[in-house]
């Protein structure tokens, strides 16, 4: 009885009304039911349906799999339910007849009567709680899929079972009525194409609807990730109208979608009507006189009727149509081809061949156009000379005790296209080093990938001892401690783990931290430096304890001491015995290789042996120095003791609001898509249109006191067949106009929060993970365009009813008044009781939700590293764990309506048995009594589902409310004021410093300190010291993130004083990682559209990639993948060296932009700098002392303090100086 009456979540509604409900309040899922279980049962479904959908040459289906998750058991005891469910609907309408038949009986019977109204009551709350337990069980089985999907499973049943109560109603037609009758029976099947037809035009408008909705999410999550750039380049309201252009899109597909569904929304209130007049129709015109009885006998039965096509049919067809077209969308992600399997407990040596094109989606395609050029160095003769001698070495290599590649081929595009890799070979025996190098472009990064098992090779073999683990040459950190990202879940051994620690220069930067190894780094690292997380991503791989280290240049983004100190200590100490592959620019670490592979253009140019050299010429050593640790800083009376670390960052908890949802929620929600005093008018015409939809039942009540004859009068007939119409064309306009509102509204609230933020502050970002952010954009904001407008437009339809089924008996008699107050008393004391709970329960299911979107975004961008680390286990058993919290608050909020509709249910047993006894107490007129017992039935009938969708749409609501929250987020000071700087602002480029302190975030450290300085316009200037020190910070200030105490000013202009965008406009920044987005080539180099197309070439010649783009498809309007994934590191730089040449800007910020490019790349671009900025204000922050030899002026930052300031050659020459130390340490090493 407590499962049947959902008496086992009483307790939860308990604790929700003493206080809000927390995570420990929610009730375990059954062991069968958590979604590791589930998605094993799936898995081995799915495998089963394609193999042997692969013999038969068909595609695999995953609503079969679906389907098999459900027990027989459980499919036979819905089945069971069901058929229970339909005779008490059926008995309704029979019993009906029998009291109104007596009641126009001379000869009444009493006990009859009494009986049969008690009897209906019965019989109502019979199918319901049927009804509900069956529902409650399927969610409850299948409440781990999709959004989409979670409604299908109980519409399926519905439909299907629903639709063998036909024949039974069919049969008893013919036995209550003359055959005529059969006529508006008929009409039910003649709209099940029009629902079919209206139902594939609302999965035709779905899927077009989720391919916009893809691009803004994608477009949304390339922003959030790349916020720094777009704020830095002020780009914030040019893709802000970007998004709102796929946003009007989106909104114009679900309008017509929306549009669609009114039509079937209002034949389920109105069906009933019309066919109950076909019906009567009919049996007048074959001179059938039409009693009470039969009339509202033949209208219950048309409203049975109307559930089974309207309801079930017409709302079950849109709900399965789109959840196909989600499982439709799920299988083609299914069915994309897996990546080779790289750990294996039973073999002794990986090895994976794939023989035949593949295709992949996410590795560095360095673009198939230069292929052509692979041959230039030399001829097919030598080439193949080479490969047959290589070859011959390569097989007499053990693979337990080498890393084997032979003949490896990659073609990126399946079945077509040039070789991104081609027959490339070589051989790393244990113990030994192998240096990959080459130019922008070349298949560095590709063959890495390759070799990790990242890509599906065209052709070839790999071979290497059991473990492997690849360090991506951008860091992937998890929002977690330092120490949580190193260990990455295996056993904490605290002796091999400070040695790790020690090795990869990261002790004193662990003892300078607030919470030293225990704080946490936030969303991708963001409290820690790029060479911090250089220096954590390669700890985590050497800690592993793997056979073979793959090693995409983690030394790039490393000042000289601490990069000196990692390849001594770690690469060459600690990997000593390893397999290792390292790819750098850097010939100091790739003198001290054992073989180095030369990559052109996708083909092993040459493999060398390299010869060590000496050489004491300063520049030479400046040439491939870094600026080093400075001397004496380990006990500097600046350094922070553990007593004066300042308060971390702190990730907060999502934000939850408490309590009841206020008026002013609701009418800022409606309020946003229409003038409040329309607003206002549309309530009043829905309340008007209500009387007109009800009429019809009101004129058949009406005529079925009259005679025969006039019944059949042409008047009283066109009367009630007007009105029917004109009650479905006014039910229609109420729905639209309500759907039109509610889109209009979330448009609106959906652009706010755009540009709310896009226009916050960085540390909402850094404190915020990027799965909580999309999870406003993807799931609250999908509830507000879709499901709140249905589900609110359910409610007020069934408000309406109820209202009718209250009113029409009161005034038929009112002492039914005395039963009426107190029921509505106790159900709005209930409705508050239930409300006070499922409220905080969807809150709460709400919070849950966005774990899961964080954690699948965190795992989507470290995917690399999560499976060369042999951690997929371990990350699926996580996302596990947070989908199992999210479906226990899932499933308590859906299992609560049911909970609450069942008590709602008894409230109208209650009163329906009430106005059936008055009825036959009172000896009511048939007439009156058929109506309101009819209404009654239906509607209060309604009243919980009324209730029920209300809570929905009160949980809906919180998708508002979390929506505003964003909407009104805390901007950064400057983007409202006004004041504008001159046109021709700056016009030199000087820049002055005055007593500049900065914190990023309340509590942080101050990462300037009264920092005072003046740069010349048109100066070039050089900014070192080591990591931490301030550098990056002097650039946060300039840019004004955040805003610095103190004045920061341009030209004459304090900064602080005009327009932030206006500010950072001016302002142009080469970073250290090029950050692009998806979209054409052109539009990423001129992002505002400000240029002509030969200024863009002239750009791309400067940066010599010309020749480069002229060779890919569609040249400036190539397609960019997100993040610019379809280019090279290097490539990307140049193209936003290209950007930062079109800006032309008079201040240009270079952030170390040659940290991860060759040699020759990195002469492009110095030169590039050096002819075409040479009128500019040029800051460089510089890890390599090549870099600021040729400034005009220099400055060393330690501490957020101006160390020195002055030119190079004089601070090289000062006595004691700091750049001097620096200097000399170069020279030493």
């Amino acid at each position: 009885m407590s499962l049947l009456s959902f008496h086992w979540i009483s307790e939860t509604f308990k604790t929700g009304n003493c206080r809000p409900l927390e995570k420990s309040d929610l009730l375990p899922n059954d062991e069968d039911n958590k979604t590791k279980a589930l998605t094993e049962k799936l898995q081995i479904l799915w495998h089963e349906e394609k193999e042997m959908r692969q013999k038969c040459g068909k595609k695999p289906r995953l609503w079969i799999c679906t389907w098999k998750l459900l027990p027989f058991k459980e499919i036979f005891t819905i089945v069971i339910l069901s058929m229970a469910e339909i005779i008490c609907r059926l008995l309704r309408p029979i019993l009906l007849g029998i009291i109104l038949s007596n009641l126009a009986s001379q000869n009444q019977d009493k006990t009859m009567m009494y009986a049969c109204a008690v009897l209906l009551g019965v019989t109502l709350v019979g199918h319901r709680t049927l009804q509900e337990f069956q529902e409650g069980h399927v969610i409850d089985l299948l409440s781990n899929d999709l959004q989409r999907m979670e409604l299908a499973p109980r519409w399926f049943f519905d439909m299907i079972l629903f639709m063998f109560s036909t024949p039974v109603i069919i049969y008893l037609f013919l036995n209550l009525f003359q055959w005529e009758a059969l006529s508006g029976l008929l009409f039910f099947p003649c709209l099940v194409p029009y629902f079919f037809f209206v139902s594939f035009v609302v999965g035709k408008l779905r899927r077009q609807t989720a391919e916009v909705t893809d691009k803004r999410i994608a477009l949304m999550n390339e922003l959030v990730s790349g916020v720094r750039a777009v704020k830095t380049q002020a780009w914030e309201q040019n893709y802000e109208e970007k998004v709102k252009g796929i946003r009007r899109q989106e909104i114009s597909k679900i309008r017509a979608k929306s549009l669609t569904i009114s039509s079937i929304e209002a034949m389920v209130f109105c069906t009933a009507s019309s066919a109950a007049f076909i019906s009567v129709l009919c049996l007048l015109k074959s001179n059938w006189h039409l009693t009470p009885a039969k009339a509202f006998m033949l209208l219950s039965f048309m409203n049975l009727s109307k559930d089974t096509f309207s309801l079930f049919l017409g709302k079950g067809f849109q709900i399965i149509f789109e959840a196909t077209v989600s499982l439709t969308r799920i299988e083609e992600f299914l069915l994309l081809e897996d990546l080779p399997s790289l750990f294996s407990d039973s073999q002794v040596s990986n090895s994976f061949v794939e023989n035949g094109d593949s295709e992949d989606k996410t590795s560095n395609t360095l673009l198939e156009e230069k292929k052509e050029q692979s041959k230039a160095n030399k001829n097919e003769s030598e080439l193949a000379t080479e490969s047959e001698e290589r070859n011959q070495e390569l097989h007499s290599y053990n693979s337990e005790e080498a890393l084997v590649v032979s003949n490896l081929s990659y073609k990126m595009i399946k079945g077509e296209g040039k070789y991104i890799l081609e027959d490339i070979s070589f051989v790393t025996p244990r113990s030994t080093l192998t240096a990959i190098c080459g130019q922008v472009g070349s298949g560095k990064s590709t063959l890495l990938c390759a070799i990790a098992g990242q890509l599906n090779l065209s052709s070839g073999t790999v071979q290497y001892p059991r473990a492997l683990v690849y360090v991506p040459q951008v860091p992937w950190l998890f929002s977690g401690t330092i120490k949580e990202n190193i260990l990455f879940s295996a056993p904490y051994n605290p002796e091999w783990y400070s040695t790790v620690v020690e090795a990869c220069a990261l002790k004193e930067d662990i003892e300078l931290f607030p919470d030293a190894d225990e704080t946490i780094i936030g969303q991708k690292g963001v409290a820690l430096s790029g060479g911090q997380k250089a220096r954590v991503s390669l700890a985590r791989a050497v800690y592993s304890c793997a056979d073979v280290y793959v090693l995409d240049d983690p030394l790039s983004a490393v000042d000289q001491k601490v990069g000196d100190q990692i390849f001594e200590k770690c690469i060459c100490g600690l990997l000593d015995d390893k397999i290792t592959v390292l790819v750098s620019h850097h010939s100091r670490y790739l003198q001290k290789a054992d073989q180095i592979v030369v990559l052109d253009n996708g083909r092993v140019k040459e493999i060398l042996t390299p010869k060590l050299s000496q050489t004491n010429d300063t520049d030479d050593i400046l040439s491939n120095s870094v600026i080093g640790e400075f001397e004496g800083e380990k006990g500097s009376p600046n350094s922070k003791s553990p007593s004066e670390k300042s308060q971390g960052l702190e990730i907060p908890e999502e934000d939850r609001v408490i309590g009841n949802l206020s008026f002013r929620l609701y009418w800022d929600y409606f309020r946003s898509g229409l003038h409040p005093v329309l607003l206002i008018g549309l309530i009043v015409l829905s309340l008007l249109i209500q009387p007109a939809v009800i009429f019809p039942d009101i004129w058949l009540s009406y005529l079925s006191k009259k005679t025969l004859k006039q019944q059949q009068k042409f008047n009283n007939l066109v009367i009630y067949s007007s009105a029917i119409a004109v009650s479905l064309v006014l039910a229609t306009i109420r729905i639209a106009l309500f759907f039109l509102v509610a889109l209009r509204a979330s448009q609106r609230l959906h652009d706010k929060m755009v540009k709310a933020v896009l226009h916050a502050k960085l540390l909402f970002f850094d404190t915020n993970p990027t799965g909580r952010i999309l999870n406003r954009f993807s799931r609250d904001i999908g509830c507000i365009d879709e499901q709140l407008p249905q589900y609110s437009i359910i409610c007020i339809q069934y408000l309406f009813f109820v209202l009718s089924g209250a009113l029409i008996p009161a005034f038929a008699n009112p002492w039914l008044l005395l039963v009426l107050f107190p029921i509505l008393l106790t159900f709005g004391l209930f409705t508050r009781y239930y409300l006070k709970t499922s409220r905080e329960l969807k809150r709460l299911e709400s919070i849950c939700r966005s774990p899961v979107f964080s954690h699948f975004s965190e795992t989507m961008a470290g995917l690399d590293t999560i499976r060369t680390s042999g951690m997929e286990e371990e990350f699926m058993e996580e996302f596990y764990r947070h989908q199992d919290v999210h479906n226990q608050a899932f499933i308590m909020v859906f299992e609560s309506t049911r909970w609450f509709g069942l008590r709602v249910d008894t409230l109208c047993v209650i009163f329906l048995t009430c106005v059936a006894l008055a009825s036959v107490g009172f000896a009511m007129d048939p007439a009156i009594a058929g109506l309101s017992l009819s209404y009654v039935m239906e509607s209060l009938g309604s009243a919980q589902f009324g209730t029920r969708y209300f809570s929905e749409v009160e949980n809906f609501m919180t998708s508002v409310e979390r929506v505003m929250t964003y909407a009104n987020l805390e901007s950064e000071p400057g983007y409202e004021t006004e004041a504008l700087p001159p046109t021709s602002w700056p016009r030199d480029g000087h820049l002055t410093f005055r007593d500049v302190t900065m914190t990023y975030y309340k509590g942080g450290p101050q990462v300037l300190k009264e920092m005072s300085l003046i740069i010349e316009g048109k100066s070039r200037v050089g900014v070192v010291g080591r990591t931490g020190a301030g550098k990056s910070s002097v650039v946060a200030a300039l840019l004004r993130m955040p805003d610095a105490q103190g004045d920061v000013i341009i030209d004459g202009i304090r900064i602080n004083d005009i327009n932030l965008q206006a500010s950072r406009r001016c302002i142009s920044v080469l970073d250290q990682i090029p950050i692009l987005f998806s979209g054409s080539l052109r539009r990423n180099i001129d992002p505002m559209d400000q240029h002509e197309d030969a200024n863009v070439w002239a750009a791309l010649e400067d940066v010599q990639l010309k020749s480069f783009v002229e060779g890919l498809s569609g040249q400036l309007d190539y397609e960019l993948l997100e993040r610019g994934a379809n280019l090279s590191v290097g490539e990307r730089q140049l193209v936003c060296l290209a950007r930062t040449l079109m800006q032309n800007n008079r201040i240009v910020i270079l952030d170390e932009p040659t940290a991860h490019v060759d040699p020759i790349t990195e002469q492009t671009i110095w030169k590039t700098v050096h002819e075409k900025l040479k009128n500019c204000t040029v800051i460089t922050i510089a890890h390599r002392l090549d870099t600021i030899k040729d400034c005009d002026m220099v400055l060393v930052v330690r501490e957020g303090e101006v160390a020195e300031f002055g030119t190079f050659d004089s601070l090289v020459g000062k006595e004691g100086g700091v750049l001097a130390g620096i200097v000399q340490t170069a020279k030493d090493s």
